[in-house]
């Protein structure tokens, strides 16, 4: 168990958000590789206007008697993996914004994490009957606490697929097959032939501002417009994104990449930069110019921008689509545990048991023979 020394601080809402702002930018400031969503401007738009209940919010402080160490967001949703709607509590999430992890270093702090929370909330009154922690890195130090509480079930849930930018761009682009890298290189040269054929990287305000709506636009151009998961048919998500550009500015910023016909944006890109990452959030083309492979031109000119910048290691949260492996992605484990919070608790985990277990593997194998 841990010690006398660990303790949890629960701060509420939107106010309690303020109130853990410093603990929240230092422990940003101490983390070596933070993602994303480890940014306390980024967080605080997704709370404002993503979050279902912001007045909802806790965020939960692990304290070692001295400071913060640690902070875990967590809301009510409902989990559906059981094929109906479950109350839990989790870690935030939303198909387009999931910042799935405690914000802080991977220090000891990490192994006290869990089991502190976990009492601190089967503490709460009217509490759900679960906990869900991840998806979170498998190799985090957060699992090795989990270790420590009762009746836990935790699973590698999915892959993250991320590409290793340290070097520099030509040898990233040589560990690409030939096979790949000739006829993008030949997509690029047609691409910069074009008579206005322009390059656009978008990072100040104003920068941002004018290229926002063009984002939007051909973002919704293809399938996504047709399918209705284009951001701009989401108003929520249109401000989110649109605040996130305007917002996040400390310790991190936002990003636009785009590529330019004589003026008019044939595809572009939703980034966010931290310390050593850029992070693709939504990319879209029209493909009225699809002869241009304007998609695949534009992923490789953010491959190009992050090599040459020696800060930037890695490039995070594009589609595992499978011409995305051109690249040649790195793929990371990420884990998912339920935790029984009250007595029915215990069942549902088994439930859970089943469901990510012998039932998962059933289906998958289902789908694999009807592949053949």
């Amino acid at each position: 168990m841990a010690g006398p020394e660990w303790c949890i601080d629960e701060h509420r809402g939107l106010a309690g958000l303020a109130e853990v702002e410093t603990d929240w930018r230092r422990l940003y400031d101490e983390t070596d590789s933070p993602a994303a969503w480890h940014l306390y401007d980024a967080f605080a738009v997704y709370a404002r206007t993503l979050c279902p209940d912001p007045e909802g919010l806790r965020l939960l402080v692990l304290r070692d008697g001295v400071g913060a160490r640690a902070i875990l967001p967590i809301e009510e949703r409902a989990d559906t993996s059981l094929g109906f709607p479950l109350r839990v509590w989790g870690l935030c999430w939303d198909e387009t914004w999931r910042p799935t992890d405690a914000v802080g270093p991977e220090d000891e702090s990490r192994e006290h994490l869990l089991p502190c929370a976990v009492e601190h909330l089967r503490r709460q009154p009217r509490r759900p009957q679960l906990f869900v922690m991840g998806q979170t890195q498998a190799d985090s130090l957060v699992w090795r606490g989990l270790q420590q509480v009762d009746r836990a079930f935790e699973f590698d849930d999915t892959v993250e697929a991320r590409f290793r930018t340290d070097m520099s761009f030509g040898d990233f682009t040589a560990r690409m097959k030939r096979s790949w890298r000739q006829p993008l290189n030949a997509d690029r040269r047609r691409f910069e032939a074009q008579a206005g054929a322009e390059y656009v990287r978008a990072r100040t305000a104003e920068e941002l501002e004018a290229e926002f709506e063009r984002w939007l636009t051909v973002e919704a151009s293809g399938w996504k417009g047709s399918a209705g998961t284009a951001v701009s048919q989401n108003q929520g998500r249109v401000e989110f994104y649109r605040e996130m550009a305007r917002s996040v500015h400390n310790g991190g910023r936002c990003e636009i990449g785009a590529l330019h016909l004589d003026g008019e944006c044939i595809a572009a890109t939703f980034c966010v930069v931290t310390k050593h990452e850029i992070a693709e959030y939504k990319t879209g083309y029209d493909e009225r110019f699809r002869e241009y492979s304007p998609g695949v031109v534009l992923a490789h000119k953010v491959f190009e921008w992050a090599c040459e910048d020696p800060q930037i290691e890695w490039v995070s949260g594009i589609s595992e689509a499978p011409w995305m492996s051109r690249w040649r992605p790195e793929k990371r484990v990420q884990r998912r545990a339920y935790v029984p919070l009250a007595p029915l608790g215990s069942l549902l985990t088994l439930l859970m048991r089943l469901r990510y277990g012998p039932v998962r593997a059933a289906v998958r194998a289902l789908k694999r023979s009807r592949l053949r």
